[in-house]
């Protein structure tokens, strides 16, 4: 659709069916600069969802810090839609 000064104008699209709901595992780093140029890197572990269609497109759905927390948020969406979930981070 196109947005202008909050109004939507569009036509709806067809979406082809919804194969699944995965999760990934990832690595983020991060570097941290101090006053001396003195850089600090920070490795944390995040998951990731994602929505994949048969036709292998693939939408990000978000990411957290743990599994529980992304299950928690992706759980009601894959009963909606009545796919499973695939967990790749185990």
């Amino acid at each position: 659709y196109n947005s202008f000064f909050f109004f939507k104008r569009g036509q709806w699209k067809k979406m082809p069916p919804v194969q699944r709901i995965f999760i990934n595992p990832s690595k983020k780093r991060q570097k941290f600069y101090g006053r001396v140029n003195l850089s600090t890197i920070i490795s944390t572990r995040e998951f990731k969802a994602y929505l994949k269609f048969e036709n292998d497109q693939k939408i990000f759905l978000g990411s957290k810090k743990s599994v529980k927390l992304l299950r928690a948020k992706i759980d009601p969406l894959a009963d909606f839609l009545g796919v499973e979930v695939k967990d790749h981070s185990i």
